[in-house]
């Protein structure tokens, strides 16, 4: 244990509110949202639509094969040395500024989680649920403005790029975290199946076929509503690209 850092293996107030602490994360940003707009005439608009729009959360998928000792370290290097997980602290840099001074800003680790698995949780809501094999990244931003929004779009694969290093991962795969076929492979991670990332790759193709050629594709729009149509496989080919890019055009 680090006494400074509070990465632990016993069980964190991250871990006992684990099961309601998007929800309460959410409807804090919106408060803190709502306050930063009536101090100012401009804010981000999509970070408001993203919480106040009911729906599915951004949810990716990728292999890892840390123990629990190594995760220990991770959560301690997460806190004591930030700047050497610059995407990461990108991403938190800029949801902070809408998020009240009492959400927890360091990262914790609770190895006695729902389901047999370890979760890492980090400030602004970032949430890292590991099985032996698989870490599921759950994040309170909607779904749907990630398959629509592209600077939001841009600023989530980013952190996906720096976990899948983080992590040795070859590959993300991004499904809704609930009400689709896709959102099925949550129920892999959990203790009794605990499969790998290929099963899960595999699963979808058979279940749900081939992967979308673009994320955008995903979203599929209706006379007067939309629905989540597809998966999407990020190899991050595109990647010298993509960290060049400026996630936030600042002017807006």
């Amino acid at each position: 244990m680090n006494s400074r850092t509070g990465c632990t293996g016993g069980r964190s107030k991250i871990g006992r509110l684990s099961p309601i602490v998007h929800f309460q994360y959410a409807v804090l940003l919106v408060e803190a949202a709502l306050r930063v707009c009536s101090a100012a005439s401009k804010c981000r608009s999509y970070f408001l639509y993203e919480v106040i729009e009911l729906g599915m959360d951004f949810t990716a998928y990728m292999s890892h094969s840390l123990n629990k000792s190594e995760i220990a370290d991770l959560c301690n290097r997460l806190n004591e040395n930030p700047t050497s997980f610059p995407l990461l602290q990108a991403f938190i840099d800029e949801l902070l500024p809408f998020n009240p001074r009492k959400i927890e800003k360091e990262w914790h680790v609770d190895f006695d989680y729902i389901g047999g698995t370890t979760i890492l949780a980090g400030p602004c809501g970032i949430s890292l649920t590991l099985s032996e094999n698989v870490c599921y990244f759950h994040h309170y931003l909607r779904w749907r403005q990630f398959l629509i929004n592209p600077d939001l779009q841009i600023m989530l694969r980013k952190v996906c790029y720096e976990l899948r290093e983080i992590f040795n991962a070859s590959f993300v795969i991004y499904v809704p975290d609930n009400a689709a076929r896709e959102s099925a492979i949550m129920d892999f991670i959990w203790e009794g199946e605990n499969r790998d990332i290929d099963y899960m790759r595999e699963w979808l193709l058979v279940n749900c076929g081939p992967p979308k050629n673009k994320i955008v594709h995903i979203y599929k729009k209706l006379v007067d509503s939309w629905e989540s149509d597809g998966y999407y496989i990020d190899y991050f080919q595109d990647r010298e690209k993509l960290l060049k890019t400026s996630a936030i055009d600042k002017s807006r």
